[in-house]
Protein backbone atom coordinates (compact mmCIF):
# COMPACT_ATOMS: atom_id res chain seq x y z
CA UNK A 1 0.00 0.00 0.00
CA UNK A 2 2.86 2.34 0.81
CA UNK A 3 4.25 1.94 -2.71
CA UNK A 4 0.88 2.86 -4.23
CA UNK A 5 0.70 5.99 -2.09
CA UNK A 6 4.27 6.94 -3.02
CA UNK A 7 3.42 6.49 -6.70
CA UNK A 8 0.39 8.76 -6.26
CA UNK A 9 2.59 11.39 -4.59
CA UNK A 10 5.08 11.25 -7.44
CA UNK A 11 2.33 11.53 -10.06
CA UNK A 12 0.92 14.60 -8.34
CA UNK A 13 4.31 16.31 -8.06
CA UNK A 14 5.00 15.46 -11.70
CA UNK A 15 1.71 17.09 -12.73
CA UNK A 16 2.48 20.19 -10.69
CA UNK A 17 5.96 20.49 -12.12
CA UNK A 18 4.59 20.23 -15.66
CA UNK A 19 1.77 22.70 -15.04
CA UNK A 20 3.89 25.33 -13.27
CA UNK A 21 2.20 24.80 -9.91
CA UNK A 22 5.32 24.94 -7.75
CA UNK A 23 3.67 23.76 -4.55
CA UNK A 24 5.51 20.93 -2.78
CA UNK A 25 3.02 20.24 0.04
CA UNK A 26 0.85 17.15 -0.40
CA UNK A 27 -2.35 16.59 1.56
CA UNK A 28 -2.56 12.94 2.58
CA UNK A 29 -6.34 13.04 2.28
CA UNK A 30 -5.99 14.26 -1.32
CA UNK A 31 -3.60 11.41 -2.08
CA UNK A 32 -6.11 9.00 -0.54
CA UNK A 33 -8.83 10.47 -2.75
CA UNK A 34 -6.62 9.94 -5.80
CA UNK A 35 -6.20 6.29 -4.84
CA UNK A 36 -9.97 6.02 -4.44
CA UNK A 37 -10.38 7.05 -8.07
CA UNK A 38 -8.44 4.01 -9.28
CA UNK A 39 -10.28 0.67 -8.82
CA UNK A 40 -7.08 -1.31 -8.25
CA UNK A 41 -5.77 1.19 -5.70
CA UNK A 42 -9.14 1.35 -3.95
CA UNK A 43 -9.21 -2.45 -3.72
CA UNK A 44 -5.67 -2.43 -2.31
CA UNK A 45 -6.71 0.09 0.36
CA UNK A 46 -9.66 -2.08 1.33
CA UNK A 47 -7.51 -5.20 1.45
CA UNK A 48 -4.92 -3.44 3.63
CA UNK A 49 -7.64 -2.29 6.03
CA UNK A 50 -9.04 -5.83 6.29
CA UNK A 51 -5.59 -7.30 6.87
CA UNK A 52 -4.84 -4.77 9.58
CA UNK A 53 -8.05 -5.56 11.46
CA UNK A 54 -7.12 -9.24 11.37
CA UNK A 55 -3.63 -8.51 12.68
CA UNK A 56 -5.15 -6.42 15.48
CA UNK A 57 -7.60 -9.25 16.27
CA UNK A 58 -10.59 -6.98 15.75
CA UNK A 59 -13.59 -9.28 15.66
CA UNK A 60 -16.47 -6.80 15.63
CA UNK A 61 -17.78 -5.94 12.20
CA UNK A 62 -17.09 -2.26 11.36
CA UNK A 63 -19.72 0.10 9.92
CA UNK A 64 -20.36 -0.55 6.24
CA UNK A 65 -21.83 2.75 5.03
CA UNK A 66 -20.11 4.31 2.03
CA UNK A 67 -18.79 7.12 4.23
CA UNK A 68 -17.43 4.70 6.83
CA UNK A 69 -15.73 2.60 4.17
CA UNK A 70 -14.05 5.68 2.68
CA UNK A 71 -12.92 6.80 6.12
CA UNK A 72 -11.39 3.40 6.85
CA UNK A 73 -9.59 3.36 3.52
CA UNK A 74 -8.35 6.92 4.12
CA UNK A 75 -6.99 5.81 7.50
CA UNK A 76 -4.96 3.15 5.68
CA UNK A 77 -3.53 5.85 3.41
CA UNK A 78 -2.43 7.81 6.50
CA UNK A 79 -0.79 4.69 7.93
CA UNK A 80 1.00 4.14 4.63
CA UNK A 81 2.20 7.75 4.70
CA UNK A 82 3.59 7.18 8.18
CA UNK A 83 5.48 4.13 6.96
CA UNK A 84 6.92 6.14 4.07
CA UNK A 85 8.04 8.90 6.44
CA UNK A 86 9.82 6.34 8.60
CA UNK A 87 11.46 4.91 5.48
CA UNK A 88 12.61 8.36 4.34
CA UNK A 89 10.51 8.26 1.16
CA UNK A 90 8.35 11.16 2.36
CA UNK A 91 8.99 13.96 4.84
CA UNK A 92 6.41 15.45 7.22
CA UNK A 93 5.08 18.93 6.52
CA UNK A 94 2.65 19.62 9.33
CA UNK A 95 -0.56 17.85 10.32
CA UNK A 96 -1.93 15.74 7.48
CA UNK A 97 0.70 16.87 4.97
CA UNK A 98 3.89 15.42 3.50
CA UNK A 99 6.47 16.27 0.85
CA UNK A 100 8.75 14.32 -1.41
CA UNK A 101 12.37 14.58 -0.23
CA UNK A 102 14.63 16.49 -2.58
CA UNK A 103 11.87 18.87 -3.66
CA UNK A 104 12.85 21.94 -1.70
CA UNK A 105 12.90 25.53 -2.87
CA UNK A 106 16.06 25.14 -4.94
CA UNK A 107 14.60 22.17 -6.79
CA UNK A 108 11.39 24.02 -7.58
CA UNK A 109 13.44 27.02 -8.71
CA UNK A 110 15.35 24.68 -11.01
CA UNK A 111 12.13 23.13 -12.30
CA UNK A 112 10.76 26.57 -13.17
CA UNK A 113 13.97 27.46 -15.03
CA UNK A 114 13.99 24.22 -17.00
CA UNK A 115 10.29 24.48 -17.80
CA UNK A 116 10.90 28.00 -19.13
CA UNK A 117 13.81 26.84 -21.31
CA UNK A 118 16.61 28.59 -19.42
CA UNK A 119 20.07 28.57 -21.00
CA UNK A 120 23.66 29.19 -19.96
CA UNK A 121 24.87 28.87 -16.34
CA UNK A 122 21.31 28.93 -15.00
CA UNK A 123 20.41 25.89 -17.06
CA UNK A 124 23.56 24.03 -16.05
CA UNK A 125 22.90 24.61 -12.36
CA UNK A 126 19.19 23.86 -12.71
CA UNK A 127 19.96 20.56 -14.41
CA UNK A 128 22.41 19.61 -11.67
CA UNK A 129 19.93 20.43 -8.90
CA UNK A 130 16.91 18.81 -10.57
CA UNK A 131 18.65 15.68 -11.89
CA UNK A 132 18.18 13.41 -8.87
CA UNK A 133 14.68 14.59 -7.88
CA UNK A 134 13.58 14.32 -11.51
CA UNK A 135 14.93 10.78 -11.72
CA UNK A 136 13.08 9.91 -8.49
CA UNK A 137 9.78 10.78 -10.19
CA UNK A 138 10.40 8.08 -12.80
CA UNK A 139 7.62 7.87 -15.37
CA UNK A 140 5.72 10.60 -13.53
CA UNK A 141 8.36 13.19 -14.44
CA UNK A 142 7.47 15.70 -17.17
CA UNK A 143 9.54 15.46 -20.33
CA UNK A 144 11.85 18.36 -19.42
CA UNK A 145 12.92 16.59 -16.20
CA UNK A 146 13.80 13.27 -17.82
CA UNK A 147 17.34 12.21 -18.60
CA UNK A 148 19.00 15.20 -16.96
CA UNK A 149 22.75 14.91 -16.55
CA UNK A 150 24.56 16.99 -13.97
CA UNK A 151 27.74 18.77 -14.98
CA UNK A 152 30.44 17.12 -12.87
CA UNK A 153 31.61 20.53 -11.66
CA UNK A 154 28.17 21.20 -10.21
CA UNK A 155 27.48 17.94 -8.40
CA UNK A 156 28.84 19.21 -5.07
CA UNK A 157 27.08 22.62 -5.29
CA UNK A 158 23.83 20.79 -6.03
CA UNK A 159 24.35 18.45 -3.10
CA UNK A 160 25.00 21.40 -0.80
CA UNK A 161 21.74 22.99 -1.89
CA UNK A 162 19.84 19.76 -1.26
CA UNK A 163 21.47 19.38 2.16
CA UNK A 164 20.45 22.92 3.15
CA UNK A 165 16.92 22.32 1.91
CA UNK A 166 16.67 19.08 3.90
CA UNK A 167 17.69 20.87 7.10
CA UNK A 168 15.23 23.65 6.28
CA UNK A 169 12.42 21.13 5.88
CA UNK A 170 13.23 19.61 9.27
CA UNK A 171 13.08 23.09 10.80
CA UNK A 172 9.83 23.84 8.97
CA UNK A 173 8.22 20.61 10.21
CA UNK A 174 9.31 21.45 13.76
CA UNK A 175 7.93 24.97 13.38
CA UNK A 176 4.56 23.71 12.15
CA UNK A 177 4.35 21.32 15.09
CA UNK A 178 5.31 24.07 17.52
CA UNK A 179 2.71 26.42 16.03
CA UNK A 180 0.01 23.77 16.41
CA UNK A 181 1.07 23.16 20.02
CA UNK A 182 1.09 26.91 20.66
CA UNK A 183 -2.46 27.27 19.34
CA UNK A 184 -3.59 24.43 21.61
CA UNK A 185 -1.82 25.97 24.63
CA UNK A 186 -3.42 29.36 23.99
CA UNK A 187 -6.88 27.78 23.64
CA UNK A 188 -6.35 25.92 26.92
CA UNK A 189 -5.04 29.12 28.58
CA UNK A 190 -1.74 27.45 29.50
CA UNK A 191 0.25 30.66 29.59
CA UNK A 192 3.60 29.22 30.70
CA UNK A 193 3.56 26.59 27.96
CA UNK A 194 2.45 29.18 25.42
CA UNK A 195 5.34 31.46 26.36
CA UNK A 196 7.87 28.66 25.90
CA UNK A 197 6.33 27.66 22.59
CA UNK A 198 6.43 31.25 21.32
CA UNK A 199 10.15 31.27 22.03
CA UNK A 200 10.53 27.97 20.17
CA UNK A 201 8.65 29.36 17.17
CA UNK A 202 10.79 32.48 17.11
CA UNK A 203 13.96 30.40 17.26
CA UNK A 204 12.79 28.16 14.43
CA UNK A 205 11.72 31.15 12.32
CA UNK A 206 15.18 32.62 12.73
CA UNK A 207 16.80 29.32 11.84
CA UNK A 208 14.73 29.02 8.66
CA UNK A 209 15.71 32.57 7.67
CA UNK A 210 19.38 31.67 8.16
CA UNK A 211 18.99 28.57 6.01
CA UNK A 212 17.23 30.55 3.28
CA UNK A 213 20.11 33.02 3.25
CA UNK A 214 22.64 30.18 3.09
CA UNK A 215 20.75 28.52 0.24
CA UNK A 216 20.64 31.81 -1.66
CA UNK A 217 24.38 32.21 -1.27
CA UNK A 218 24.95 28.59 -2.31
CA UNK A 219 22.83 29.13 -5.44
CA UNK A 220 24.84 32.20 -6.42
CA UNK A 221 28.09 30.31 -5.81
CA UNK A 222 26.79 27.49 -8.00
CA UNK A 223 25.97 29.95 -10.77
CA UNK A 224 29.46 31.40 -10.63
CA UNK A 225 30.93 27.91 -10.85
CA UNK A 226 28.61 27.02 -13.74
CA UNK A 227 29.76 30.11 -15.63
CA UNK A 228 33.46 29.64 -14.93
CA UNK A 229 35.46 28.95 -18.07
CA UNK A 230 32.52 29.61 -20.44
CA UNK A 231 33.17 31.84 -23.42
Amino acid sequence: MALRLLAAARREIGRRADAGRDDPALEIDALAAALEDDPADRAALAAAETARRREDLVEADPPTSARALRARRAAEAHRAAGQLVLAGELVPDGPGRVRLPGFGRSTWRSIALLRAGAAGPERLLAEAVAAEPGADLGDAAPAFLRGLRADRRLIEPARRLHALEAVRQDARAALLSAQAALAAAVDAEHQDSASLLRDDCATLDARIAELDEAAGAAWEAGLRQAGAGRP
